[in-house]
């Protein structure tokens, strides 16, 4: 990442992107991992737009705040047994129609859901819950969750660190606000698209 790219941005936006972006993984990625609905790739992906180390910093504070968060839901899931599933019904974003399909998957495929659950938009945390729920281990859940978040994120912070510098190659490092600005209109799009599709 340019000196010349982050002086073209927001004092707050830098302050993100040189300090604050690795909390605000971690944080993203425990909440997305219990309550939240928003991937934690969001801001991963911002701050690898614009240096690579970084990103793959921030992808660690994600994977990080994954599996804590995991572990609190496993934890209460455990304690509160199937009635916690009425409570993530309630989440943005989870259709009725995901929860039988998550039983399935776990009882099919075991870690492999983790991995290819979320390729059809379907939450971690309702792979989380019905792990606990049918009396997997907890050990077994964080390897899981390592493998499959380290390889999400990590990818997708690859593949946003490769356009950022593309994009500054091709428009200059002046142009450093009109990528963030795409970026973000891009994900709005993602998520208008996906609420539309399973008509939440």
């Amino acid at each position: 990442m340019t000196h010349s790219a982050l002086d073209r941005l927001g004092p707050r936006v830098q302050a993100y992107l040189q300090r604050r972006g690795m909390r605000v993984s971690f944080l993203w990625g425990f909440s997305e991992a219990t309550l939240f609905f928003i991937l934690p790739d969001v801001a991963v992906g911002a701050v690898a737009l614009f240096g690579w180390r970084r990103g793959l910093r921030a992808t660690a504070a994600a994977v990080l705040g994954a599996v804590v968060g995991g572990v609190a839901l496993y934890l209460a899931a455990r304690w509160s047994g199937p009635p916690i599933r009425a409570v993530l019904g309630h989440v943005p974003g989870v259709p009725p129609s995901f929860l039988p399909r998550v039983q399935h998957d776990v009882a099919e495929q075991g870690g492999l859901a983790l991995f290819l659950g979320p390729t059809h938009g379907i939450p971690y945390k309702l792979y989380v819950t019905e792990w606990a729920l049918t009396g997997r281990s907890l050990g077994s859940l964080l390897g899981w969750t390592v493998l499959a978040r380290t390889a999400r994120i990590g990818l997708f912070a690859a593949v946003a660190w490769t356009c950022g510098r593309l994009w500054r190659r091709w428009c200059g490092d002046d142009q450093s606000g009109p990528l963030l600005l795409i970026y973000l209109t891009g994900w709005v799009l993602i998520y208008v698209g996906y609420f539309i599709s399973i008509g939440s």
